[in-house]
């Protein structure tokens, strides 16, 4: 009776782990590619606000905690709020993966 439990368990850190690691991926796109997605004053263009809003969705829905540095990041979509929050996501999800 307990396998399901421990199989349900792996499934889901590993639905987690694939969150933040397409949370990262996006995020890291942007900073990456700022010529597509950031304006010639260094905020995040419309197709840059798609992609951060992607990014954001995937990890609002299992860590509540980011909703901070993320509101953050949507208030003043510059180029260095973005790179914090890669920052924070990428070092978040780092343990999560180690502790998994």
């Amino acid at each position: 009776m307990a396998e399901p439990r421990i199989a349900d368990a792996m499934s889901a850190s590993l639905l987690v782990r694939s969150m933040c690691g397409e949370a990262v991926k996006l995020l890291r796109q942007l900073v990456e590619d700022y010529g597509s997605f950031f304006d010639s004053s260094g905020y995040l263009n419309s197709e840059g606000r798609k992609a951060l809003e992607a990014a954001v969705r995937s990890l609002m829905k299992d860590h509540g905690w980011v909703k901070k540095c993320v509101g953050r990041a949507r208030k003043r979509a510059t180029y260095e709020n973005i790179v914090k929050l890669l920052e924070i996501v990428s070092e978040a999800c780092g343990s999560i993966q180690a502790s998994t």
